[in-house]
């Protein structure tokens, strides 16, 4: 059976991982029969916000057992994954994946990656095993392989990201959010998600076609 990895940082669009394009990519991969095993980092997250209120909080979480909420307790940490143990890998959005697992948020180009993703996402490269990067995570993507690998992604139509993206030495791609972007090459899928304005309708529609990508190079 195939299996996956999903990559979390949370849980909610303001400080973790995006709720809609986690449960979207399960549903999915779960619709292809897949076998999903759900990690995080056993950190704090970097920021902590309240959804209901539109503020940040001062307390403090942990990325791992926040995202076990959308996971419905079936995940493991980070440190425990393994590239032998899947055959491709999924990152949902949400700004969690740019405050807790790197620090584009406030670095932007200047920005590091958690080493312990970096090592992930540069596994499964290696390995030549598909990754999934939805919404803000393509960002990962970029700062792992920043001016070595030249990989077609994209970050929606907002040309800022994609800059960002050309900045990294990536190939930017402009793509709205029913579709993604495929780089065969470096067998990489990307879609924008809601980094664009959109609903959960068309948000399904790319996230569908980005595990559909993803699956038929596997």
């Amino acid at each position: 059976m195939t299996k996956a990895y999903v990559l979390l940082s949370g849980c909610g669009s303001r400080d973790g991982s995006e709720i809609h394009e986690a449960t979207l990519s399960l549903l999915a991969l779960d619709q292809h029969h897949v076998a999903v095993q759900c990690i995080a980092p056993d950190i704090l997250q970097t920021r902590v916000f309240d959804h209901y209120k539109g503020a940040p909080e001062s307390s403090s979480r942990r990325a791992l057992v926040e995202a076990a909420r959308i996971a419905r307790g079936n995940i493991i940490p980070l440190d425990m994954a393994s590239v032998a143990d899947a055959d491709l890998l999924v990152i949902p959005g949400g700004l969690g994946a740019v405050t807790t697992l790197c620090t584009y948020f406030e670095h932007k180009e200047q920005a590091t990656i958690l080493p312990e993703v970096q090592a992930l996402i540069k596994a499964f490269y290696d390995a030549k095993k598909p990754i999934v990067a939805i919404c803000i995570s393509p960002v990962l993507v970029a700062l792992t392989f920043k001016n070595t690998v030249p990989i077609k992604l994209t970050l929606g139509t907002t040309p800022a990201l994609l800059s960002f993206l050309q900045s990294m030495g990536m190939e930017p791609i402009s793509c709205t959010s029913d579709t993604c972007v495929t780089d065969t090459t470096h067998r990489i899928i990307s879609t924008p998600a809601y980094n664009e304005p959109v609903s959960i309708a068309t948000v399904w529609k790319g996230i569908q076609g980005a595990i559909d990508a993803a699956l038929s190079l596997i």
